[in-house]
């Protein structure tokens, strides 16, 4: 546990804002407007949610099951202060992370609004192994007593989460939240450093469309396996999209594994398959179908393989030594096809952030800390495992 003396956003561990007064820029000065311009791309973190649920403390008795119904958790928007205080629309204050009273067994816990609607958008995901709010706060609650010495912290704190992938023995850390290690390394980790790609704005992305259309690269022959792609094109077109499907949610489970290209079925498909990525909820279609044309135009096809497979891949755990900047990052994982006029990498700095908040997410499921009580309930962890095997 790192304990911190500003809320963060228990999902993307990066700072919940409180917002800042212009009161000392006279209105439609240079130096507002450069504010302005300055602080639109991090607004994102001053829109805030309270979670509200029940918390079971590990000295006591767990709860009996991993599945709780969504209606068992309430969603407030909120204002969450830098200290412990959180006020909801309706009027009421209430401290966040903080055991309940015994009479009250309910915890308040803070999320970016940006953050909580990419978790919807996950839990409906091929894939997703949080399907509901309520998977969603038994991964959080469990993650944060598990960390908690004794269960009752003294001041507000980022959980550890699994370093582990699922099946393999529980290492918790801070590696999975998949920020540069000049910032993981921080004490506290979520106030030092807290700058750069990982904190732009995932869900408000300029010119995104565009930027991924210029990644593209030309696919070289062999194009396709001819037999296998016309076995594949003569399917029903629902048990197509099944196998798309399953083949999206197989890359995003296996990672970097599968992002060697097969050439198996037609870039066709695999423009198919990339349009239906999950996070990629706001492409422009007209934008997608022009760059296509281009191809159709020339006589040749655009890799969308290739596209699709890098842009699914897992995203990376950063390793001591690394440099943290945005450009090293962006451009070796995403664009290898050249660079802008300018001279910096194609893809959008803040894409990088969404990848990252998608990927905590697709590694979430309800106890994924392995957290057993004190009291005999032992067999929370054990169904929490079997559900992640089914």
């Amino acid at each position: 546990m790192v304990e911190i003396r500003q809320a963060v956003c228990l999902i993307c561990a990066s700072r919940l804002e409180e917002g800042k007064s212009l009161y000392h820029y006279p209105d439609g000065s240079e130096r507002q407007v450069q504010y302005f311009q300055r602080r639109e791309p991090l607004k994102w973190r001053e829109d805030h949610i309270l979670l509200c649920g029940q918390t079971w403390p590990k000295w006591a008795k767990g709860p009996r099951s991993m599945s709780i119904p969504d209606e068992n958790v309430t969603v407030h928007k909120a204002h969450v202060t830098p200290c412990k205080y959180a006020t909801i629309s309706s009027g009421p204050k209430f401290l966040i992370q903080q055991q309940p009273e015994v009479d009250s067994p309910w915890w308040y816990l803070p999320v970016h609004a940006a953050c909580y609607t990419m978790a919807r958008k996950a839990m409906v995901a091929p894939g997703s192994k949080i399907t509901s709010l309520g998977d969603l706060w038994m991964t959080l609650e469990r993650r944060c007593q598990q960390t908690m010495p004794g269960g009752l912290p003294r001041w507000l704190c980022l959980p550890r989460v699994p370093n582990n992938r699922p099946g393999e023995p529980i290492e918790l850390g801070f590696g999975r939240y998949y920020t540069p290690p000049k910032v993981e390394q921080s004490i506290p980790m979520a106030i030092v450093n807290d700058c750069g790609w990982w904190i732009l704005d995932p869900l408000k992305i300029r010119n995104f469309t565009k930027s991924l259309m210029l990644t593209l690269e030309r696919a070289k022959p062999p194009l396709v396996d001819e037999g296998f792609s016309n076995r594949f094109d003569s399917l029903p077109p629902e048990i197509r999209n099944i196998i798309i499907d399953d083949l999206i949610a197989y890359i995003l489970t296996e990672g970097g594994s599968s992002q060697e290209c097969t050439y198996l079925i037609s870039q066709y498909r695999w423009k198919q398959a990339f349009i239906q990525i999950p996070f990629l909820w706001d492409l422009e279609n007209e934008i997608v179908e022009r760059k296509d044309q281009e191809a159709t135009t020339g006589l040749f096809e655009w890799n969308w393989e290739k596209l699709a497979r890098v842009i699914l891949s897992e995203f990376p755990i950063f390793q001591g030594g690394e440099d943290c900047n945005y450009e090293l990052y962006s451009y070796e994982l995403y664009s290898r096809s050249g660079h802008d006029t300018s001279g910096l990498p194609i893809v959008p700095r803040a894409f990088a952030n969404r990848r990252r908040i998608w990927q905590i997410l697709t590694d979430m499921y309800p106890n994924d800390v392995g957290l057993v009580h004190r009291k005999g309930e032992e067999d929370e962890y054990s169904e929490s495992q079997g559900r992640l095997q089914e």
